[in-house]
């Protein structure tokens, strides 16, 4: 008897332990320090073949394009979006198809906080604006911030951005997009105009998902209702 007391007291420990609903903290927006390698930056407007899964961050081609700073907020690398004058400079990301992470059930009707750091200036003429949308399957937007402006961030420190934006049904993928333009700089009819430019690092999404248990749990759990069982029907026998 005391040993089948001993059986079902270490079941019950595992059903405490082994198959407790355990929240983990995880972030939707992949590779969000610019840290995973140098070569995270292409150039187009879908990813290459082989990019997928790989963290990449996506701009378009041409002098404007969003490269890697060594100003960083932690780590090594952030991202820097400038341009010299008349144009704009525009680094974005899709979670699903170009970052590797894809969304689930679990992760619908949670209100993940997002967030950045951003160190810069806009200058006389310029304007610096970030969006965060929630994709479907096909690309659909189903809710989103558009137009958040930056032009209050300081040139000499970084400052943190933060949000908080509830995930849809049927959400699949996290798009983050933020773009830089800016006006003439010099010196028009007397007026001077400056440029700018913004370096931005450690994005994102942080979201809690339940932990859902692993199969060996479950197999050990059955092995073990299994032994009390026999030990039960090997009592009555004697």
């Amino acid at each position: 008897m005391l040993n089948l007391k001993k059986t079902i007291a270490g079941l019950t420990a595992l059903a405490a332990g082994g198959f407790a609903v355990n929240a983990q903290a995880v972030n939707l927006i992949a590779n969000g320090g610019f840290e995973s390698s140098q070569a995270i930056f292409a150039t187009g407007t879908q990813p290459a073949a082989g990019m997928q899964g790989a963290g990449y961050w996506l701009t378009p081609g041409g002098a404007s394009a969003a490269t890697l700073s060594t100003d960083a907020h932690s780590g090594l690398y952030s991202a820097s979006v400038t341009c010299a004058q008349l144009c704009g400079s525009t680094l974005f990301g899709n979670s699903a198809d170009n970052g590797g992470l894809t969304l689930s059930p679990a992760n619908w009707g949670t209100s993940p906080t997002f967030s950045f750091w951003a160190k810069g200036q806009t200058g006389t003429t310029g304007n610096l604006t970030w969006a965060l949308r929630y994709l479907d399957g096909t690309g659909n937007i189903l809710a989103g911030t558009t137009g958040q402006n930056l032009n209050s961030v300081n040139p000499n420190s970084w400052t943190q951005f933060s949000t908080t934006l509830a995930i849809p049904t049927n959400t699949v993928g996290v798009f983050f997009e933020t773009t830089f333009a800016i006006g003439p700089v010099g010196v028009v009819n007397g007026t001077v105009f400056t440029g700018g430019g913004f370096v931005i690092d450690d994005i994102s999404l942080q979201s809690t998902v339940t932990a859902v248990p692993e199969p060996e749990s479950y197999a050990l759990m059955l092995a073990g209702l299994g032994v009390i069982g026999y030990s039960i029907r090997r009592r009555r026998s004697e």
